[in-house]
């Protein structure tokens, strides 16, 4: 024998990044390695691997929805509460989008919106990205205004037409049947003599001359004058 030192290549899955002697090291989570590599190789961003002497990129995983990761993650990291993410392989957090003001989140690795809950009747958050219910305020609108489920604004915003809204924390009501409000009403007024409303009305309607009965106040649809015929589904009951 001349003494001389036999040089092995390094198996898949170990490095050794001098020429001395010593043994090969195993590549950690996250990367990997093919043979005779003097150094491991990064799993890409959006990627993971919790393998540990991996052989190959194929042991590298793309994230889920609702996750990320940077390059050599040995896992991949959760979008965190208030925020979700439908993306596969994404790169960084800021593929998380936050939920929409009005709304808070407490799930992580969320993959859509619907994870995102609104406020309820009366309060508001003007938060992206809330991650609990506590964000959500009491509402201050003023009359004709209300804040529905999901607001924005501790102001509201204007009553529809055919509904009343007495402002601060209440809801809308609807007008009954006689009774009629344009938008932004804080009251439905009673239809005059002469007219009548629906329910939710936006306004009053003028009796046709078929009618039997008009001349009192708060009326719902008239009934057909005797004599006369109406081609609607109601005066066919």
């Amino acid at each position: 024998m001349n003494g001389d030192a036999i040089c092995r290549a390094c198996t898949p899955g170990k490095f050794k990044a001098s020429a001395h002697n010593g043994a090969c090291q195993p590549c950690g989570t996250g990367t990997y390695s093919e043979a005779a590599a003097d150094a491991c190789s990064n799993c890409p961003a959006g990627k993971f691997s919790a393998t540990s002497e991996a052989v190959s990129q194929d042991t590298c995983t793309v994230c889920e929805a609702g996750k990320y990761s940077q390059a050599a993650a040995p896992a991949c990291s959760e979008c965190p509460e208030g925020k979700f993410s439908a993306t596969l392989g994404a790169t960084s957090i800021e593929y998380c989008t936050s939920c929409d003001p009005g709304t808070y989140s407490v799930t992580k690795a969320a993959i859509s919106d619907a994870t995102c809950i609104e406020c309820s009747v009366g309060k508001f958050s003007d938060v992206p990205g809330a991650t609990s219910a506590s964000t959500c305020g009491v509402c201050s609108a003023d009359a004709g205004y209300y804040c529905p489920w999901g607001s924005n604004t501790s102001k509201g915003r204007p009553c529809e037409s055919g509904y009343r809204c007495s402002g601060d924390t209440e809801d809308r009501i609807e007008c009954v049947t006689g009774t009629h409000a344009s938008a932004g009403s804080s009251t439905c007024t009673v239809c005059v003599p002469g007219t009548f409303a629906d329910k939710q009305a936006p306004s009053c309607t003028k009796c046709p001359e078929d009618t039997s009965v008009c001349d009192a106040i708060g009326l719902e649809r008239p009934g057909v004058k005797e004599g006369f015929w109406r081609a609607d589904a109601e005066s066919r009951r």
